[in-house]
């Protein structure tokens, strides 16, 4: 079976990229399966600002990568992610993960926005063949600059 992965990698060879590991623990994960919502104010309180440490704790993760570069201008995201059991996994799932740590990276000067003029688009995808452990997501972001690609395509 042929993958998405399989036709674009390829086609970007030549384009510089840039990747990130990150290791997420379960708790600040962040994904449209585990939002929930609280029967009381006061439930529904504690869990707004545990969902907030979350965010802002993903953030920082985002925001201590090394990076020394200009922004990029123009860029495709890949997000591969490794489930932290041998279950199916739906790595698209992981989104408002990445949009937490996205957000620090860009705060770090990655990208000036990850508005969709400069993030064109982003592939979610399994990690094969990293090791599983238990509780924690293992994620990689590579960016790939497209920032000197079609200069006269820009909007």
């Amino acid at each position: 079976m042929t993958s998405l992965s399989d036709f674009i990698h390829p086609a970007l060879a030549d384009v510089p990229s840039y990747s990130f590991d990150f290791d997420v623990p379960i708790d600040h994960v962040r994904n449209a399966n585990g939002i929930g919502y609280a029967k009381t104010a006061r439930q529904q309180n504690w869990l707004n600002r545990k969902r907030n440490e979350s965010k802002q704790a993903l953030k920082a993760m985002g925001a201590s990568i090394e990076w020394d570069g200009p922004p990029l201008e123009r860029c495709i995201s890949d997000v591969q992610v490794v489930n932290t059991t041998h279950q199916r996994f739906d790595p698209d799932n992981i989104q408002l993960t990445y949009k937490a740590i996205l957000d620090g990276m860009v705060s770090k000067g990655v990208m000036e926005d990850d508005n969709s003029h400069i993030l064109l688009g982003t592939m979610f995808r399994e990690w094969a063949g990293h090791e599983r452990t238990k509780g924690v997501y293992h994620m990689r972001v590579t960016l790939y600059d497209l920032s000197d690609a079609h200069d006269d395509d820009r909007p």
